[in-house]
């Protein structure tokens, strides 16, 4: 199941036109059980495991992908928001 992290909440405003909003979120098991290939579960125990054996913290992020197959290409731009948004807006014109 994925499970919604209120604190994973994105929103990303636009002056020009509807603007993104996303929650990310944990994948569990069936009994609410952390998953073993979640991201953000896998994340959270390394940084545990490092702070447990060094006492080190870390700030760390995973990164959040996507594949979109329907727009039109848009060379040097595609982990940018301006190629989200063109995606959105081919799949409605």
């Amino acid at each position: 199941m994925l499970i919604p992290d209120p604190e994973g909440q994105v929103r990303l405003d636009y002056p020009d036109g509807p603007g993104e909003h996303f929650i990310l979120g944990d994948i569990t098991t069936m009994d609410r059980q952390p998953w073993n290939c979640c991201p953000r579960s896998f994340l959270r125990r390394a940084l545990a495991d490092l702070k447990a054996e060094t006492g080190l913290n870390l700030v760390a992020a995973f990164e959040h992908e996507f594949h979109y197959d329907a727009a039109d290409d848009r060379v040097g731009d595609s982990y940018s928001v301006g190629s989200l948004r063109g995606s959105r807006n081919s799949s409605t014109s």
